[in-house]
């Protein structure tokens, strides 16, 4: 192949990439990605107080809220969400929680069950029902009085309560936090509760169903 040939060749890979590169990256809409990921963290002790930055998950986008308060937690998911909804209306957004982030994302699923192209992962969900395993924690009877003293404000109770929305619940088999039964032991020695995949794009937009690895 000479150099007239090799440059042709050239110009027409860089003309087909140009084409072809753009539609790809902007299947959500003009300058929006097919994808944009949430990421919600759990209860963490901050500088004396109780603010979770989110930013150990990594997302696009943190969510930033008072840890101990999971409703204030869902008002600031619902706030970022639906921003970046309106201006991106083709994005698929991918919402991943861990522990009490997970009790974040299930209460906003939980009010939002009809909203279209959109995944929820729970990574040590505490408010996850049994089977395989025991509930998650907020099934504890110490969770209700909790929630009424302003602490874990709207984490108590377990359920399921997703509706047709793609949700994928994880909990690892040692972890109290989501089981309950497992006891503390795991909790507190083998950082089973930090055992996860925390990066949202490694799981497939619409994934759904219940894991329940044998992690101790």
């Amino acid at each position: 192949m000479n150099i007239g040939t090799r440059l042709i060749a050239a110009a027409t890979l860089i003309a087909a990439t140009l084409i072809v590169a753009p539609a790809t990256a902007n299947a959500g809409g003009p300058g929006c990605p097919d994808t944009y990921t949430f990421g919600v963290g759990g209860f963490e002790i901050n500088g004396g107080g109780t603010g979770q930055t989110s930013t150990y998950i990594p997302a696009d986008q943190p969510v930033g809220y008072n840890s101990v308060d999971i409703t204030a937690g869902v008002n600031e998911l619902d706030r970022l969400f639906h921003a970046y909804r309106n201006r991106c209306p083709g994005t698929h957004l991918k919402m991943l929680g861990h522990s009490g982030g997970a009790a974040v994302v299930h209460v906003w699923v939980s009010q939002h069950q009809t909203e279209p192209n959109a995944t929820a992962i729970l990574l040590s969900d505490p408010k996850r029902t049994a089977g395989p395993g025991g509930p998650g924690i907020a099934a504890n009877p110490l969770a209700v009085p909790a929630d009424l003293l302003g602490l874990f404000r709207g984490a108590a109770g377990v359920d399921a309560n997703f509706g047709a929305f793609p949700v994928l619940t994880v909990c690892n088999a040692g972890d109290w936090v989501c089981n309950e039964s497992a006891g503390m032991w795991g909790y507190l020695t083998t950082g089973v509760h930090g055992k996860y995949d925390l990066n949202p794009r490694n799981y497939p937009n619409f994934v759904r169903g219940n894991w329940f690895p044998p992690v101790y």
